[in-house]
This record gives C-alpha cells, structure tokens and sequence, in this order.
C-alpha cells in the first residue's frame, strides 16, 4: 500500500512539473506578435522582415509583410485575374519582388487588360509604410498596337537601406537618357542626361548614398542626400 501511495505521488509530481514545463511556452507563444506569427514560405532574403504570399478567398494572392519583431502586417500587392464588369474583357494584376534591402522592398506590378496594360517599379517602405513609383511604363498588346505614352523606359535601379533610389531612365519626351535621384518620399531630381549610349545602366553604383556612373566614358558621382 506505502509503495502504491509513493508511485501515485510521484506520478502526480510529474505532471505538475510538465504542466510549469508547458505554461511558459504557451504564454511565449500567446505573446508573439502578428508579424512573428505571420505563417507561410517567407520569400525575404533579409533576417529583419517577413514577406509572405497568403491566398485570398475572393482572387489569387495578397503579398503581405512586416519589419520583425512587432512590426505590423502590411499588405504590398496582389495577384487577381478575371473577367471585367462587361465578361467580355480578361484583366490580370500581378507582381514581382525585384529587391529586398532591409525593411525597403523594390516591387515590379503589373496591370493588364485586353486593350493594354502598365509595368510599374515600386519601392515600399515595410516600416513605415510609405512608397512611391520609380517608373510607370505603358505595354502594348496584340488588339492596341503601339501605346501612346511618351513616360520613359527603367533600365538601371539602385536602393539605398533607408529608400533612397537612383535610376537610369531612357526614353521619354527627348528620348534622352536621364539619371535620376529620388528621396524617401519619392522627390525625384535630375542628376545627368544624355545619349542613351553615353550612360551605360551597367556603370549606375551606389556604395551607402554615393552614386556612381559613367557618362561618355568620363567617371560621374553624387549623393543620395544631396537637394
């Protein structure tokens, strides 16, 4: 009977010391943030953030994310594909991440329809929650033809980890080749211009907020922060 009472005591001890072993990982877990709970393939490079592709009942995907580790969830783009309010027409909405440095992602989004669409480059801030567009390019389709626009062409982008950008344009009114500096609320000025040929999208650098570029072969910088 003794040895009974001591196997029931002891059997009672262990589950009360798994329990105290169990309460503080409940309560851990009780405590994360929704950006540390945020589930799914994280398709960031960066340690700091989280960029997730979660399905949406209604169409395809919301790509959505957060700085860690209690940054809020933010939703940054989608990809729906349909028929139009007249069913007679297809549009589609679709997005690529280009480049994630620290909590600034480089989006490209693209919007078509049957009778044309736009490839747009974003930059977005995770933790702010701000952004703006680098680059608006209209695309033809095999019912439009050519499009009408004159907005120039992205061919070179650089991203600074605070969300500074400098691009290569070319294209436009001129069909000059432009380089472009744009700040954190996408401010943009113009640093250099010049045949398309002069200014290789492969010479466009950044090291911190110095740009570097080369413009009929002569050596060319600027700062970020400068304007």
């Amino acid at each position: 009977m003794e040895m009974h009472r001591r196997l029931v005591s002891l059997a009672a001890t262990a589950i009360l010391a798994a329990g105290a072993l169990t309460l503080p990982s409940v309560a851990a877990a009780a405590k994360q943030s929704p950006c540390q709970r945020l589930k799914g393939r994280d398709l960031a490079p960066a340690r700091s953030v989280k960029l997730v592709e979660r399905p949406h009942p209604e169409y395809g995907a919301d790509l959505v994310g957060c700085v860690l580790p209690r940054g809020p969830v933010r939703k940054l783009a989608a990809n729906r594909y349909g028929e139009n309010d007249d069913g007679k027409t297809h549009f589609s909405l679709d997005y690529a991440i280009e480049q994630v440095s620290g909590r600034i992602v480089v989006l490209r989004v693209s919007d078509f329809d049957s009778y044309g669409g736009t490839v747009t480059t974003e930059v977005r801030d995770l933790r702010g929650g701000g952004g703006y567009t680098v680059a608006s390019t209209c695309m033809p389709t095999f019912y439009t033809g050519p499009c009408e626009d004159d907005t120039p062409h992205l061919t070179a982008l650089r991203v600074s980890l605070a969300g500074r950008a400098v691009a290569i344009l070319t294209g436009g009114p001129t069909g000059e080749t432009l380089v472009r500096a744009f700040d954190t609320l996408g401010r943009g000025r113009t640093l250099d211009g010049g045949p398309g040929a002069d200014i290789p999208a492969a010479s466009l650098q950044l090291a911190g907020n110095v740009i570097s570029w080369t413009n009929a072969g002569v050596a060319r910088s600027a700062s970020l922060k400068a304007g």
